[in-house]
């Protein structure tokens, strides 16, 4: 398998492939699991930083969503 490891280091998981058989994974296989596995960590860090954004949101209080955010209409 092929670790699921987010930015900060930490290992959430890991991704498997099966087969009715055992056997070993030559060497693009197993890059292409890596690479599955890195897509994977950023789906997830994705979905964390939107609910991040959606709970800022959420706990403003009815203030404008560009100050929710910190910034700014003249910046973006």
């Amino acid at each position: 398998g092929a670790p699921i490891v987010l930015g900060d280091g930490t290992q959430v998981g890991v991704l498997c492939a099966f087969a009715p058989e055992p056997r070993a994974l030559d060497a693009a296989q197993r890059d292409a699991l890596a690479r599955l596995a890195d897509e994977a960590a950023a789906q997830i860090e994705g979905l964390q930083a939107t609910a991040l954004i959606e709970r800022a949101r959420l706990s403003n209080d009815g203030a404008p969503a560009h100050l929710a955010l910190g910034t700014d209409p003249l910046t973006g």
